[in-house]
């Protein structure tokens, strides 16, 4: 059998609402009365609800959009809202994932750069092997241009061919580098955006949670100044008698 305790008034004013009578029995934490104040019990009850219900702020984004507009909420009315525009910053980061879509983005344009390079390979491959025909076909054409078969006009143009083909095979290594080079700094520019989006989405969770921890607080506070609530099971004792609308002092033993 626990002690009696003596519950006192921690703020002035009248007794909006009374749930008891004398002499009846209480369980441990139920509300004996309510003070008056500029907040509807009705609503604060109703966030409570909402806040006991979960444990993890990001979890009502899917509340968002039946996110009900309390706005009698006295002194927590600035904290309701606060966790309302960090939910809301919230959810709407979720749905537009800039960074996100940037990725999506860019790993369709990787994918485009890998398949170009592909391409490069094979038209490398065929150049190198025109080359190598280029070569064979001027050390012919060396040959009977020494032994006086080719003019010097065909062993020029010869000559040229074989040039130009050098050419050709250096341009397609210089794309192929070219392109290597682009594909290494999208990914770079894949990992950035990825390490973005985590920091982004920590931030706007952050938020959120201090604005639903800071609402969590002020609720306590609220019912610690405007509720009397029962510490244990027992029953009630008036200390004189009291109804609703009745005026209390502060620390008024009731």
């Amino acid at each position: 059998r626990n002690p009696p305790v003596t519950m006192v008034s921690k703020v002035a004013g009248r007794i909006r609402n009374l749930y008891v009578s004398d002499n009846d029995p209480v369980r441990s934490g139920q509300i004996l009365a309510v003070m008056e104040s500029t907040a509807s019990v009705s609503e604060i009850s109703k966030i409570r609800h909402l806040t006991d219900t979960i444990s993890d702020p990001s979890r009502a984004v899917s509340l968002t959009e039946e996110m009900p507009g309390y706005n009698k909420l006295g002194e927590i009315q600035n904290y309701w809202a606060s966790f309302v525009k960090q939910l809301s910053d919230y959810n709407n980061y979720l749905l537009n994932d800039y960074y996100g879509r940037k990725a999506e983005s860019l790993r369709q344009e990787i994918n485009g750069i890998e398949s170009y390079l592909s391409r490069l390979k094979v038209k490398e491959a065929l150049f190198v092997e025109n080359m190598e025909l280029g070569r064979r076909k001027f050390r012919r054409d060396s040959l009977l241009f020494a032994e006086g078969v080719y003019s010097e006009s065909d062993f020029e143009r010869s000559k040229q061919d074989l040039i130009r083909l050098g050419i050709e095979l250096q341009q397609v290594r210089l794309d192929h580098a070219t392109a290597a080079i682009g594909l290494a700094e999208k990914h770079q520019l894949l990992q950035d955006y990825g390490i973005k989006r985590v920091e982004e989405r920590e931030r706007y969770y952050s938020l959120l949670n201090e604005a639903f921890l800071n609402l969590k607080a002020q609720l306590v506070i609220w019912e610690n100044t405007y509720t009397l609530v029962s510490p244990f099971d027992g029953r009630v004792s008036f200390t004189r008698f009291w109804s609703e609308n009745q005026t209390v002092a502060l620390n008024d033993p009731v």
